[in-house]
């Protein structure tokens, strides 16, 4: 009976230490990941010219590790955010608060994409791809109200961005929809030609992952592949069957909305040297260090997307090519290979004002 005891006691101070434990390296894992995040964000591309103010520049980082995501079959803004460089509304859009239903006297304007369009790196919300767009919009003189909403989700591909307009933005009544598209579509080794509809909804990992432990040792055992192995074994072949998926994906798009009355643009958005420039010291730095074949792949994705732009004309309003939009603009533009500062914004809305004006005319 004595020995029965001494057992229950043992395994009872097993369970209690292995708990402490637990609790020890999680509280140090925690503490570790807030200095670390916390250094990260105060050297964020501090080598970068774009920025100029170094407070702004940790305050955007800050601020879009800050934000919560929600998984509504894919990934969105959690609603009612605000920081001091961003804001999501009660839409989940970033920006101002907009009506779900659409007023008589506006023309409503989405603007589609990734973290390019979401606005990485952008300073302000007005200072994003569709902000700018909506400053010129509201600087032109037209006997009508145009509303510019910016629908970027981070590392959104065509996919997905169909399934997001045919299911959340047909809501809101759109009568454009711009698609400034393409590196992601070209850059991930691996995209659906399907949504999933069974995905759990409505959460982020953050407000569950209340034990860090299992993916700090994850992260940081070289579980994650190379990119160089990633890139490896991807070929001709793969590029043209990412190529079809990107055009049928943007076809479908755009006789979707000649059957429920929206207007479409296709944009193919540049990268870091796909532009005849000078570039800057630090431009050159991460060209340099990109790996070689992913920088293959991804030029090869493009070229595809841009040569697929003939057969979208058919069913879109109209396309077009930016690759080179940046030719002569010999100031420094990207902090990374694709994201942009504010300069870099407002010359991609300028084009897309330009090329968007004369269909709301049409209209």
């Amino acid at each position: 009976m004595s020995i029965q005891v001494s057992y229950k006691k043992q395994f009872t101070l097993f369970l209690i230490l292995s708990v402490v434990l637990l609790v020890v390296v999680e509280i140090s894992i925690r503490a570790y990941d807030y200095t670390y995040d916390d250094l990260w964000c105060t050297n964020w591309y501090k080598e970068s010219q774009v920025f100029g103010n170094d407070q702004i520049r940790k305050q955007i980082c800050v601020d879009l590790h800050s934000k919560l995501e929600k998984y509504d079959v894919i990934r969105l803004d959690s609603p009612n955010q605000h920081f001091p460089t961003l804001n999501i509304n009660s839409e989940g859009f970033r920006g101002p608060e907009i009506s779900k239903e659409k007023p008589n006297d506006v023309y409503r304007i989405f603007v589609i994409g990734g973290s390019t369009i979401f606005g990485m790196g952008a300073t302000s919300d007005e200072t994003t791809i569709p902000g700018f767009l909506q400053e010129f919009y509201d600087k032109d003189d037209l006997n009508f109200r145009v509303e510019v909403i910016n629908a970027g989700v981070i590392g959104a591909y065509s996919t997905l961005e169909a399934y997001y307009i045919k299911n959340t933005i047909l809501e809101f009544e759109p009568d454009l929809i711009i698609a400034y598209v393409g590196v992601n579509d070209a850059g991930y080794v691996s995209v659906k030609e399907e949504i999933d509809t069974d995905v759990i909804s409505s959460f982020d990992i953050r407000q569950i992952l209340f034990y860090r432990t299992p993916f700090f040792f994850y992260e940081h055992l070289g579980l994650y592949p190379e990119v160089e192995d990633l890139y490896s074994n991807l070929d001709a072949n793969f590029i043209s069957k990412r190529t079809d998926l990107w055009k049928n994906n943007w076809l479908d798009v755009c006789k979707f909305g000649k059957v429920n009355n929206f207007k479409t643009i296709v944009i193919v958005q540049p990268m870091l040297g796909t532009s005849d420039r000078v570039i800057s010291s630090h431009e050159q730095l991460l060209l340099s260090n990109q790996n070689q074949k992913q920088k293959n792949v991804m030029t090869e994705g493009f070229n595809g997307f841009a040569k697929s732009l003939n057969e979208l004309d058919r069913e879109c309003t109209t396309t077009g090519d930016f690759r080179n939009v940046f030719d002569g603009i010999n100031a420094p533009i990207y902090y990374d290979n694709i994201h942009m500062s504010d300069f870099g914004n407002k010359i991609i809305s300028q084009n897309l004002f330009d090329l968007s004006l004369p269909i709301l005319f049409q209209e």
